[in-house]
Order: C-alpha cells, then structure tokens, then sequence
C-alpha cells in the first residue's frame, strides 16, 4: 500500500489544500473510491491521525 499526499493552491478558496490517497499494492486501477471528508478546522491528514484508516483499508479486497 502507498500513502500518497497531494498538496496545490486553489484558487477557489485562495489558499493551499491537500489529499491524501490510499494506493493498494494489489489489482488493477480502476480503483474504487471512499472519500472522506473533514470539517471546518480539520485539514486532510485528521482520518490519518485520529483513526486506523491504512490498518482497515488492508483488509479491503480492492480486486472485487
């Protein structure tokens, strides 16, 4: 598995955002996709920090 972050300026909201994204080690893109998503005083890594995100997407069978 990769953990990948992203990070750019949007000029939407005029400042500098970030994602992170789980890439399994097995299968074939395309991959399916589970977005989620923080609140107002969080920033992209609060599901990294504060759950088992990498543990539980291990056990998800990506080539189903």
């Amino acid at each position: 598995m990769a953990l990948c972050q992203v990070q750019w300026f949007s000029k939407v909201i005029e400042k500098q955002v970030g994602t992170a994204v789980i890439l399994p080690d097995i299968g074939a893109p395309p991959f399916p996709t589970f977005y989620l998503l923080h609140g107002l005083s969080d920033d992209h890594t609060i599901w990294m920090r504060r759950t088992s995100m990498s543990g539980t997407s291990r056990g998800y069978r990506w080539w189903s």
